[in-house]
């Protein structure tokens, strides 16, 4: 069933922000006329349904900020595939719609969005029923479904990388860096990303103390470069340090989103929220509401 048929109004009460063509069909029934003729009810796009900018969606490009499919008009023609709760959809304008009054929602998981008070999300209604709401009438304690899965990029495009080889490392093996990421990669910058410092710039180096995630980085490194060490923590027993000693291939992981960075500075680049494609069912999580914040002209 298309969503446009399934979450179509079924009573007066469930329509949000037409109120003036509300008034007006209701007053058609309370007086019997007007049915006779064709009527257009027409406003200005999007309603006032809006999220910020930095609202990452997930897409046929990626999880991306709703911000990047914009185009430089109020309205403009847009070409993406985007995760609706039956699968993926596509979606065919983006529009901007200025500086409105906002509400920012935390879930008590670290989850937030921030959007017009009229802009609706899935929550869990106290009967335990799945339900649209506005974010003007979500209240503390509201339990807001998270997608747990849904569709990821058709792939990041990584191509453009280069290393000139430092005259000391003559012997250094060649690696041939993808063009794009892949799930293996994927999961190798998580465990980077995830980790200690990521400052080191001469090797990939990852310290666990989990034999699963210990087995996962091995199999993948040999994998996709074919060496790897290990090193065990005499100071601390059961920590092992996993390290690929080659510096083209940390080289093109920083080109890849893996930034060189301190632990309390390191970030993610979008281009890593792009990595591999895949369009499943999406089973919904749940994360209670922790906090609500109404903000002005965001």
């Amino acid at each position: 069933m298309a969503l446009d048929t399934r979450y179509r109004p079924l009573r007066f009460d469930d329509v949000i922000g037409q109120e003036s063509s509300v008034k007006v069909l209701r007053q058609f029934v309370k007086t019997g006329t007007g049915f006779h003729q064709s009527y257009l009810f027409a406003g200005h796009h999007g309603g006032g349904k809006c999220v910020t900018g930095d609202t990452l969606v997930p897409t046929s490009r990626g999880l991306v900020p709703i911000l990047t499919l914009m185009g430089t008009n109020r309205i403009d023609p847009l070409d993406v595939q985007v995760v609706q709760e039956t699968g993926a959809a596509q979606a065919a304008y983006s529009y901007q719609d200025g500086l409105r009054s906002t509400i920012r929602v935390t879930t008590h998981n670290g989850y937030t969005i921030e959007g017009t008070p009229a802009h609706r999300i899935r929550v869990m209604g106290v009967d335990g029923r799945i339900v649209w709401r506005t974010l003007g009438e979500m209240q503390v304690g509201d339990y807001a479904c998270i997608v747990r899965k849904g569709m990821f990029g058709a792939g990041a495009d990584l191509s453009g990388w280069s290393y000139t080889e430092h005259p000391s490392a003559s012997n250094e093996v060649d690696f041939e860096a993808p063009s794009s990421l892949d799930p293996d990669w994927a999961r190798l910058m998580g465990y980077l990303i995830g980790g200690e410092s990521c400052a080191e710039k001469a090797c990939v180096t990852i310290a666990c103390a989990d034999r699963e995630v210990f087995a996962d980085l091995t199999q993948i490194l040999r994998a996709k470069v074919g060496v790897e060490s290990l090193t065990t923590d005499k100071r601390r027993p059961g920590l092992f340090s996993v390290r690929e000693n080659r510096k083209q291939v940390r080289s093109w992981l920083h080109h890849a989103g893996v930034g060189y960075h301190k632990a309390v500075d390191k970030e993610i680049l979008s281009r890593s929220f792009s990595s591999f494609c895949g369009v499943t069912s999406k089973p919904m999580g749940m994360s209670p509401i922790l906090a609500l914040r109404s903000l002005q002209n965001q």
